[in-house]
């Protein structure tokens, strides 16, 4: 519960990000596309400047395609802090465009990004990314590669 409520109290937007359908990626390349999409926002946020914006990335490789093992990421994403170079679109189109930039995304109706509802009791978006960690849910088991430190950060206070 204490990780839900770290999670719950810190990020604002859940991503869904998707690769192309001829792309299976390693978790070790999903990382690093993860990185990528990471310093791409960044220039955009904060030019030169520290990435100061709390990211939480997680590998998930499932079968919901059942002809292969798919990897797709999720991320949980902060509010935008003041200090950010301005933007001429909404944050979440930001993050799509962000992820949409490497050549192997899927396509933009592929890419996910909503608000985290704060106001629930169960923490939906962090309780579907957190739930293997529980061990408590076997359908869910091996499916989330936990946890790509390299890639999270959290805002400078």
């Amino acid at each position: 519960m204490q990780v839900k409520l770290w999670c719950k109290r810190d990020y604002k937007y859940h991503c869904v990000f998707r690769y192309r359908d001829d792309i299976s990626p390693s978790v070790e390349r999903s990382r690093k596309d993860v990185r990528h999409c990471k310093s791409i926002l960044k220039k955009k946020l904060f030019g030169r400047g520290k990435f100061d914006l709390d990211w939480f990335d997680v590998n998930e490789t499932t079968d919901w395609n059942k002809n292969k093992k798919e990897i797709h990421v999720h991320i949980l994403v902060g509010e935008l802090p003041k200090n950010t170079r301005s933007i001429n679109k909404p944050f979440p189109e930001l993050l799509i465009d962000s992820w949409c930039k490497l050549d192997t995304s899927a396509q933009r109706e592929y890419q996910y990004v909503g608000v985290t509802n704060n106001d629930k009791d169960d923490y939906e978006d962090v309780s579907y990314l957190l739930k293997s960690m529980k061990g408590n849910n076997n359908r869910y088991d091996d499916k989330f590669e936990w946890l790509d430190v390299e890639n999270i950060s959290r805002q400078v206070s």
